[in-house]
């Protein structure tokens, strides 16, 4: 609130020192002559606040209180991508929040790296050299529990899932060895793969690593999802060869490939795995699930790859894949691919399971409780496609230097829906989406200078090699901008994950440096990076 009032004076002979502020009959401030002017903040929405001065000379004497004025304070925004919270946690280390997802109950989960020392709002754990950590928080931000998976090995989460029950899972790779809650797990090999399970409370259910000795190179797992049954599945790359628990997946080259793999959800026992074979390198990114329980993957992929028994050729350097995945066995149902000359990533996909509201696939059913499960509803990828031209299906988008992309398809067949492109004067890339329960549409990332979604650009900072973090709502419909937000620190920040909760507030997380503004709140690193998290209206 803006006070303003008019100037008075002193005949006394001993000078004016100031004046008095007082708010609904009490005193709120001093301000020295002979500013007149003066502020009030930290005010209540929607609240009639009374304001009156007094004016002091250097005698101590007060003049008489003026007229008191009532204002009524405005209703604070809602909806449009309104700050709700924003949470920070670090050390004096790296730390990084790259997985984030929401339960039944609106409670967000993150999950990352971290080193040292770092209390996730619960107490302090130690990450050793570097361990990985998962934490759960309220609807409004407030710390429920939070563990570490370390050792003195390192480890980093990287996809998290939350079942119906709350329970959630997590996959990324360990190096050397961690404890992840029941016991020690070392590598097999340079890297390992790790899924792990607990419970809505925190509780250890299983953990599983998947790795071999001869390996050398990095492997990982990128994504991960539960079906409706519990069961877990889960994307990423492994290199040259590895197990499951099912029959060895190999590589054509000997380089890294995509896996696409189902586990039992009680046990963490393998129940199929497939592999999407190419002749150079295949990298799984992101997994979501329909409403049969079949998966949906994207990701990149060099050279041919091998599909149903078919070759698909890329276009250029890295072409970007949308595969299905049948439920009971992993049967391949139908790939798509995308390409230009460049690198082109497929970075995150999200389902849309309602059959109305442009979702319906043919026509087959004319409300949701009608929908089955492989036929109705749609998908949605994103990520980046660089310099040159690409088509998602409905004609080709250009490039300069490294735009983002988000397209829709059908579930039922990989129909072309609609695709959208988003660019800037500098380079863009997205790095997750997800599809709130009206069917729009999260996609976060990150820009250099600005990016615009189709409603005007938002700006970072701009200074060489600066990295700003982005998180927008789109139409399902359409692809239409609903709002975009950017968030930029004094050093980098980057945006890595979002998810949406069940009043479609949009989560987002990722790193920053220095001291960031995201949008009504501005957070301080203590390290050179720390972990953020941001809790944004519909």
């Amino acid at each position: 609130m803006n006070l303003t009032w008019l100037a008075s004076t002193d005949t006394g002979g001993s000078g004016l020192e100031g004046y008095n502020v007082y708010r609904n009959g009490v005193s709120l401030k001093q301000v020295l002559a002979p500013v007149t002017s003066s502020s009030d903040s930290g005010l209540a929405a929607s609240t009639v606040y009374s304001y009156a001065v007094m004016a002091l000379d250097n005698a101590g004497n007060a003049s008489g209180m003026s007229t008191w004025v009532s204002v009524n304070t405005p209703t604070c925004p809602v909806g449009t991508g309104q700050l709700s919270w924003a949470k920070r946690w670090g050390g004096t280390g790296i730390e990084m929040g790259q997985a984030v997802a929401t339960d039944g109950s609106g409670n967000v989960l993150v999950g990352g790296s971290f080193s040292g020392t770092v209390d996730f709002g619960t107490g302090a754990l130690s990450g050793g050299p570097g361990g990985a950590f998962l934490a759960k928080y309220a609807p409004d931000g407030t710390a429920v529990w939070s563990r570490a998976m370390s050792g003195t090995g390192s480890a980093r989460v990287l996809g998290i899932a939350v079942d119906r029950s709350g329970n959630v899972v997590t996959t990324g790779y360990l190096v050397g060895s961690a404890d992840f809650g029941g016991g020690t797990l070392t590598s097999a090999g340079a890297y390992d793969i790790f899924v792990a399970k607990y419970s809505a409370t925190n509780g250890f259910v299983w953990a599983m690593h998947f790795g071999r000795s001869a390996n050398t190179s990095s492997q990982q797992g990128n994504g991960v999802a539960f079906d409706a049954n519990g069961d877990v599945l889960v994307t990423g790359a492994f290199n040259s060869s590895i197990t499951f628990g099912g029959p060895t997946l190999s590589t054509i080259g000997g380089g890294h490939g995509m896996f696409m793999v189902k586990l039992n959800g009680g046990t963490g026992a393998h129940v199929w795995s497939k592999n999407l074979q190419s002749y150079s390198e295949s990298v799984g990114s992101s997994v979501a699930v329909d409403g049969g329980g079949n998966a949906l993957v994207t990701g990149n992929y060099v050279g041919s790859v091998i599909f149903g028994g078919t070759t698909y050729t890329n276009a250029g350097s890295n072409d970007i894949f949308l595969a299905k995945y049948g439920a009971a066995s992993g049967t391949e149902m139908w790939v798509k691919h995308f390409g230009g000359p460049n690198v082109d990533l497929g970075t995150g996909v999200a389902v849309d399971l309602r059959c109305v509201g442009g979702s319906n696939a043919g026509g087959v059913c004319t409300s949701d409780s009608q929908c089955p499960g492989s036929t109705c509803g749609s998908v949605v990828i994103t990520g980046e496609f660089n310099e040159g031209a690409i088509d998602f299906g409905g004609g080709p988008f250009t490039s300069a230097y490294n735009d983002v992309f988000v397209a829709k398809y059908a579930v039922a067949n990989g129909a072309y829906i609609w695709a959208k492109h988003v660019t800037g004067p500098g380079w863009e890339n997205a790095t997750g989406v997800a599809v709130d329960s009206a069917g729009d549409i999260a996609v976060a990332g990150n820009f250099s200078i600005s990016i615009d979604f189709g409603g005007g650009a938002v700006t970072g900072r701009t200074s060489t090699g600066a990295e700003n973090a982005f998180v927008a709502k789109l139409s399902g419909a359409s692809g239409a901008q609903v709002w975009a937000r950017g968030f930029t620190a004094t050093g980098n920040d980057s945006g890595t994950a979002v998810a949406i909760d069940g009043n479609r507030n949009v989560v987002t997380a990722g790193w920053f440096g220095g001291t960031g503004n995201f949008g009504a709140a501005t957070l301080t690193s203590t390290g050179s990076s720390d972990i953020f998290v941001v809790d944004l209206t519909p």
